[in-house]
This record gives C-alpha cells, sequence and structure tokens, in this order.
C-alpha cells in the first residue's frame, strides 16, 4: 500500500514539474537562433540560452532543482549539466513537440482539434 502511495506522489510532483517547465521552454523555442542549434546541437542550444535567455534558464534550472526562481543560486559547474540532461531528455521527442508547438504559434488555427490533426498529418506525410 505505502509503494502505491510512494508512486503516486512521485508521479504527481513530476507531472508538476513537467508543466512547471513548459512555459520556460516554449519561450526559449520561440527564438529561431535557439531552436537552430536545438535542432542540431544541445550544446550550443544550453550556451545560447545562458547568454540570451537568463530569465528561461534560471526557471528552468529552479525548477527542476525545486526551489523557487528567487532562491536559486546558478552553480557554474552543476547547473549546465541540469539543463543539458533535461533538454537532452527532449532533444529528439522534444524537437517534434515544441517545433510543432512554435508552428502552431505561428500559423493560424482553425479552432477544430480534428481539422488541425488532419492538417497536422498531412503536412508530414507531405
Amino acid at each position: 500500500m505505502a509503494d502505491n502511495d510512494l508512486r503516486k506522489e512521485l508521479n504527481e510532483k513530476s507531472l508538476d514539474i513537467m508543466a512547471d517547465i513548459l512555459d520556460p521552454y516554449f519561450e526559449l523555442m520561440k527564438d529561431p537562433e535557439f531552436t537552430k542549434l536545438f535542432m542540431s546541437n544541445i550544446t550550443e542550444a544550453i550556451k545560447y540560452a545562458c547568454k540570451h535567455h537568463k530569465k528561461e534558464t534560471i526557471q528552468i534550472a529552479a525548477i527542476l532543482s525545486e526551489k523557487k526562481e528567487d532562491e536559486f543560486v546558478v552553480n557554474p559547474f552543476a547547473t549546465p549539466m541540469v539543463l543539458l540532461s533535461a533538454i537532452g531528455m527532449y532533444s529528439e521527442a522534444g524537437q517534434n513537440l515544441f517545433i510543432s508547438q512554435v508552428q502552431n504559434t505561428e500559423e493560424a488555427s482553425s479552432g477544430s482539434a480534428m481539422e488541425n490533426t488532419e492538417a497536422s498529418e498531412q503536412s508530414e506525410n507531405s
């Protein structure tokens, strides 16, 4: 019984962390230079984010460290590794998710989930 409670608590905490990380990730993906680097070289993408998107980088690192943003202190050795593992984890699947998110915000949506799904499938098959 205790294992199920612990598993449920861990799952809920993990989902909360994932949900919190999405906003700063989507902000990063709006930057065409970051997106280009993200698709070709994760290490360069992280370096770029650290230099040009300090707020989002700190938000992501703080969330992953389970600290509030105003309490988080950047560790120049540990923080890049945290970001590398997080962004690297999403690199292939994340590229598809985040790039499609950026494209969706740039394209007009019909408002219909079915039409948007069909349009997305058609563009993937082209």
